[in-house]
């Protein structure tokens, strides 16, 4: 089986849109992953017209939600619960989720990180994440964020235990500072786009983890034991982070 995957596409933005208008994925796969930040909920999503082609040119395309999905002002407590949606009769947004095809288990879930004491104060004040996420009537807050964390990193070791057999887990944030590029080391936001799991993943039975989040493609192909770390994250392009972004990116399993 050949998966291909791609993260951050950030079709929000005009140039993102007309740069993939322009230079639009090549299937090279009967699975697309797409690992969060498309667009945000509630613009009519499930009509957007990336979601119509990718449903022409794939057997099946699954979507999980990034932060950015949220963005728009879509409410986040709606999507409290697992839940898998429709998008296309082939495309399906879901968390928390798990997916067996031909053998081999999907884990999807945006994952979310955890905000540690010290970072609180300029994780808040600078993450656009607790200024535009809704919860309810609300902001959403650091609490509530780690309990995201806490509920979805419950998710995946809990269904990893399940069974055996070749496992794919699927992320929007990035689950170790090993794949993250240098240059945001000492940032002290930092912590809001990565979550420290690197001795979760050494210890896991998981074979491929496909991340995005971070708009920096460092790490794709790196070696965590026995996990392949993957990511292809086109990022904004109006910045110019997209030079390294892969249209025909896969992996086959047999």
């Amino acid at each position: 089986m050949k998966i291909q995957y791609c993260s951050d596409l950030h079709l929000e933005f005009p140039q993102n849109r007309k740069w993939l208008a322009d230079h639009p994925l090549i299937p090279s796969g009967e699975i697309l992953i797409i690992a969060g930040d498309t667009h945000y909920l509630g613009f009519d999503f499930e009509n957007l017209d990336l979601f119509k082609w990718v449903s022409d040119h794939y057997q099946q395309v699954y979507v999980i939600p990034g932060n950015h999905e949220y963005y728009g002002g879509f409410d986040l407590s709606l999507h409290q619960k697992p839940f898998q949606w429709e998008l296309q009769p082939n495309v399906f947004l879901l968390n928390n989720q798990a997916i067996e095809i031909s053998g081999i288990r999907f884990l999807f879930s945006t994952l979310w990180s955890h905000i540690l004491p010290e970072n609180i104060a300029s994780v808040s004040a600078y993450v656009n994440d607790f200024h535009k996420i809704r919860m309810g009537d609300k902001i959403l807050t650091i609490d509530y964020f780690n309990q995201l964390h806490a509920e979805a990193f419950d998710f995946i070791t809990t269904s990893i235990n399940d069974r055996e057999g070749k496992t794919v887990v699927v992320t929007h944030h990035l689950p170790t500072p090993l794949c993250n590029s240098l240059e945001f080391e000492d940032s002290a936001i930092n912590n809001a786009f990565v979550v420290d799991q690197t001795d979760f993943i050494t210890r896991s039975n998981i074979d491929y983890w496909i991340y995005g989040h971070v708009h920096r493609n460092v790490g794709n192909g790196i070696k965590l034991e026995g996990t392949t770390m993957l990511c292809n994250q086109l990022g904004y392009v109006h910045i110019n982070e997209h030079h390294d972004f892969s249209r025909d990116s896969f992996i086959e399993i047999a």
